[in-house]
């Protein structure tokens, strides 16, 4: 904060000490020099109270001379420039003891004001209680390691802790407030936008403000805190909501044929050009994306974070492992689950596009999904509505394992929380429900796009 205690008035002085704001955010150097003004003061005013003191003692000798003379003139003799004086000595005398009350008043007032700058001294902090969160985290994880402590959930607290991390940057640990903690809140809901999702579930953000309460808990103990900053602060019952809360539609079969009839997936002009009709196949990111949202109904978030090694066995059948490993995230601890890879993906090449991937750190290169399909080929294509997006294909994943005679799987396949005691176990589908999924006829033919053999 830029300003100039030296050249300040007296009057700009005297508002600064009564602005507590301003004064708890001097510089060292700002309150140096406040200090150096107050002290300044005191010292003239000492000075003052003391001239004041010495001229009212000689008036007091000069009007005790002039009484003694005065007592001995009759009122006859006495003379008019006699009288004057001694009423000029009076009022000089009155005036004296007017500026020493005044003084008097000011020196109080000042010294009271010396107390002032306590206000703005560098604040003591208990050790390592002036380092911001960051600096604790290594501490707290290790401390936490000597107990029950799973490589998954160490993962999430990981994640929790460096998105608490921006949120509260250099900030020391001792000053953070409950406020800054729910700043955390709107840093989830930035990200829930930048992954293409349109709701942020309450199990995510209950997640990291347990994580976050669990480490100030901790820091309490050590004595970094006074008190836990996170004990009281709350999830909303929704952290983010769609914009308008329309309902999203599924793709109805004319539509995905319109889809899948795209250049895109048929033959395009080029990798650039891939709206434009031609002979050129492209088989990125692009491609793979929606029919993975088909045949998976994975959110679009969780198919961008894929790498190539989440592609696994499992029960001898090819699964993809939609996890929280590195720096991946996911919208509720349910998210977390293996999802079957289809037969009609294995017919479309899919296993060998992921062979061709394993030595790039992402499964597919792609950046901001969501408004390229949702603002530009749904558009180009005629297909966009308000209700018809990327995140549509999910809920037409959702209409295509209905026929599953178990819930418990369709919700495991999903990726939705357990909504039963019994479904917190064994989240990992067995054998016999993944050929059950793989028994299931095809959402959509798309032998169209088989890849040439030869």
């Amino acid at each position: 904060m830029h300003m100039d205690i030296d050249v300040m008035s007296e009057e700009q002085i005297d508002a600064l000490l009564e602005d507590k704001i301003t004064l708890e955010i001097l510089t060292e150097e700002q309150s140096a020099s406040l200090m150096k003004r107050l002290n300044d003061r005191i010292a003239k005013a000492e000075l003052m109270l003391l001239q004041s003191k010495l001229e009212t003692q000689g008036m007091q000798l000069e009007l005790q001379e002039l009484q003694a003379v005065d007592s001995k003139l009759s009122a006859e003799t006495r003379t008019a420039e006699a009288y004057d004086f001694l009423e000029k000595v009076k009022a000089e005398k009155e005036h004296a003891e007017s500026i020493k009350v005044n003084a008097t008043a000011l020196l109080n007032a000042l010294m009271n004001a010396q107390q002032v700058p306590n206000l703005v001294q560098p604040k003591e902090y208990p050790k390592d209680g002036d380092k911001p969160v960051s600096f604790h985290f290594a501490a707290f994880m290790k401390d936490r390691a000597k107990g029950d402590f799973a490589r998954t959930t160490r993962l999430s607290f990981e994640k929790a802790l460096a998105t608490l991390s921006e949120v509260l940057g250099e900030k020391p640990i001792s000053d953070v407030t409950r406020q800054d903690v729910a700043g955390i809140l709107g840093k989830l809901d930035g990200q829930a936008g930048k992954h293409g999702r349109t709701d942020l579930k309450r199990g995510t953000v209950q997640k990291y403000l347990s994580h976050t309460k669990t480490f100030f808990a901790w820091a309490e103990g050590q004595g970094l805190v006074k008190e836990n900053p996170a004990e009281k602060v709350t999830a909303p019952l929704e952290s983010r909501k769609a914009s308008s809360n329309v309902a999203r539609l599924p793709y109805s079969p004319a539509q995905l044929k319109k889809v899948f009839a795209a250049p895109l997936f048929t033959g395009c002009k080029s990798e650039k050009f891939v709206f434009e009709p031609g002979t050129a196949k492209v088989r990125d990111g692009r491609f793979w994306i929606p029919i993975l949202g088909l045949y998976t109904g994975l959110r679009l978030g969780e198919l961008e974070q894929l790498r190539p090694n989440d592609v696994v066995k499992h029960e001898g059948h090819w699964c993809i492992d939609v996890n929280e490993q590195d720096t991946k995230t996911t919208k509720t601890d349910g998210s977390v689950r293996l999802v079957p890879v289809h037969g009609e993906l294995m017919r479309l090449g899919f296993l060998d596009y992921v062979k061709q991937r394993k030595s790039q750190k992402t499964l597919f290169e792609v950046r901001d999904y969501s408004k390229f399909w949702n603002d530009r080929f749904l558009n180009i294509h005629g297909l966009k509505t308000e209700k018809l997006v990327f995140h549509s294909f999910r809920h037409t994943f959702s209409s295509w394992i209905r026929t599953l005679p178990n819930s418990e799987v369709k919700n495991r396949l999903m990726g939705h929380a357990p909504t039963t005691t019994g479904e917190m176990y064994g989240r990992i589908l067995t054998a016999a429900e993944i050929q059950m999924f793989l028994n299931l006829e095809p959402v959509f033919d798309l032998s169209a796009l088989y890849p040439l053999k030869g």
